[in-house]
């Protein structure tokens, strides 16, 4: 990086600071006013409460962090040019392309971090704030659950699963398998139970045969029955495909799809997961025209209040893209990114005009 390349990247992200920290304190405020009803319940006291909204805090800046992005570009870039630093960058030689390619790096850095947090740090993050509100809420009962009302469908059985806890043990099971004629032939039922090494143990089940001639009933001690689930696989199951990560969202959908299961809710978000970072950095890049063009003798709040109806604009239109895909069968790689690549392409015809 050249001298300017790291001039222009210390007031962009000097700036994007700024404005994270602004809306970090927004958040905390909006999560902790949403959480004052629960307080008192169980053990959920101000300190678990607290907890909480810290954990929760990483999947809420993941919604608006190309928003961020786009304040915080707005911001650095607007302060240079209404110092005609800009101007004076310019007339040193460098293009507007060429400019472009230095915001693009930072554009870059942001959305390597932008990846990270939705990769390694807010699924996590939500999945513990889950577990510590479960817990608090509860006093301990079935605490640390995984989740409850699980449904899994494997070839031709189907698995109902009442809570499903952390160390592989299941409550309030229940098997259906259907014959071959599409009709239910057996079903299992089991207070308790665990799968363990492609296994589904079941403590003093109750199987039930149906046939049109006759219905029989067994009550074995034990009864261990072969399935592809694993500790895994209920761990993805349990989880909204919102707060999975890119790899645990491809690999359920890799399960779903080897059992005709429909994945499309699933692909989606795997896809809206890789479309974050992109969008934060084409909006990253998306302000610099804004510095050259009628922004350019704006005072910061007014850059700051059409970047941000223009940020919230471009969030809810990628939401309402993304909200309308199932209903219309719309291709998820499409959805999720046909928003950005729109946005991406008049960049580039805006800055190519004013080069």
């Amino acid at each position: 990086m050249t001298l300017i390349d790291r001039y222009i990247a210390r007031t962009i992200f000097a700036a994007t600071a700024v404005v994270a920290v602004v809306i970090i304190a927004l958040m905390m405020l909006i999560g902790v006013i949403n959480q004052l009803d629960e307080i008192g319940q169980g053990n959920y006291h101000v300190i678990a409460m607290l907890g909480v909204v810290m954990l929760q805090l990483p999947s809420r800046i993941l919604l608006t962090l190309p928003a961020i992005v786009l304040l915080g570009a707005l911001a650095g870039l607007g302060s240079l040019a209404s110092h005609s630093e800009l101007i004076v960058i310019r007339g040193a030689g460098l293009s507007m392309r060429r400019l472009a390619g230095s915001v693009a790096i930072i554009g870059a850095i942001l959305a390597a971090i932008t990846l990270a947090i939705s990769t390694y740090i807010a699924p996590r993050a939500q999945t513990a704030a889950l577990s510590v509100q479960h817990t608090a809420l509860n006093g301990g009962e079935n605490s640390g659950a995984l989740g409850s009302g699980i449904w899994l469908r494997q070839k031709d059985k189907v698995f109902n699963f009442g809570h499903v806890l952390p160390d592989g043990r299941l409550t309030g099971i229940h098997v259906y398998q259907f014959d071959s004629g599409g009709g239910i032939g057996k079903i299992v039922a089991s207070d308790k139970g665990r799968v363990k090494k492609n296994q589904l143990v079941l403590d003093n089940p109750r199987i039930t045969k149906l046939s049109t001639q006759r219905v029989t009933t067994e009550h074995p001690d034990r009864r261990a029955m072969p399935v592809t689930i694993d500790q895994h696989i209920l761990k993805l199951a349990v989880t909204a495909p919102s707060q999975l990560t890119i790899v645990g969202l491809h690999h359920y959908i890799q399960f779903l799809e080897a059992n005709d299961v429909d994945a499309t809710r699933y692909r989606l978000a795997f896809w809206q997961q890789v479309a974050t970072p992109i969008t934060a950095f084409v909006l990253a890049i998306f302000a610099l025209p804004f510095a050259f063009g009628a922004l350019r003798d704006a005072g910061a709040g007014q850059r700051l209040f059409i970047g941000g109806l223009g940020g919230l604009a471009f969030v809810l239109l990628h939401r309402i893209v993304a909200a309308m895909a199932p209903v219309y069968g719309v291709w998820p790689p499409l959805a999720a990114l046909l928003p950005t690549l729109v946005l991406a392409s008049a960049t580039a015809i805006w800055i190519r005009r004013l080069d």
